[in-house]
């Protein structure tokens, strides 16, 4: 082949990919509707997550009220509106929380501990006596109840996160 063709069948190569990919890159209306109702969203990028406030979709860009990262060395950066939709990996909204596993975790801790310890106080001689089967079944389930409370109140804090959107 001579040159030109072969810069012909290149630059035809690249705009045939650049036309998949922000061809790949618009999104459905749904999806736009969920980013635009979502009061808040985590975009993953190249460099990492961003989240941002009160995410709008134009065209072919993100916009949003603020958005924030973390860098490397662990502070906080404030990100400039708006983001290309060309640089975005995936698109996550916040769903409910997480108390749920949350009190699951923290119910099966809290009981573990309660089984250990009720086993720990019976196989030990006390000058005031083993404990009875009750005694033990108390000290295990008001642990248990009582870790899964704890766990609830910590998952309630974190965010479920639902993806909306990923890059191909």
């Amino acid at each position: 082949m001579t040159g030109s063709r072969v810069f012909y069948v290149w630059v035809l190569l690249v705009s045939a990919t650049l036309g998949q990919r922000l061809k790949a890159q618009r999104l459905s209306d749904s999806v736009a509707a969920l980013i635009d109702s979502s009061p808040r969203v985590r975009v993953r990028l190249s460099t990492g997550w961003v989240m941002l406030d009160h995410p709008r979709i134009e065209r072919d860009s993100l916009t949003f009220v603020t958005g924030t990262t973390l860098d490397r060395g662990g502070r906080w950066i404030t990100v400039k509106p708006p983001l290309s939709l060309a640089a975005v990996q995936m698109i996550q909204r916040a769903s409910g929380n997480r108390a749920g596993k949350g009190a699951v975790w923290g119910g099966a801790i809290g009981t573990g501990i309660g089984l250990l310890l009720s086993i720990g106080a019976a196989s030990e001689q006390q000058s005031y006596g083993s404990p009875t089967g009750g005694e033990s079944a108390t000290v295990v389930v008001g642990l248990g109840v009582v870790g899964a409370l704890i766990g609830a109140l910590i998952g309630s804090g974190s965010a479920d996160w639902v993806t909306v959107f990923s890059s191909p």
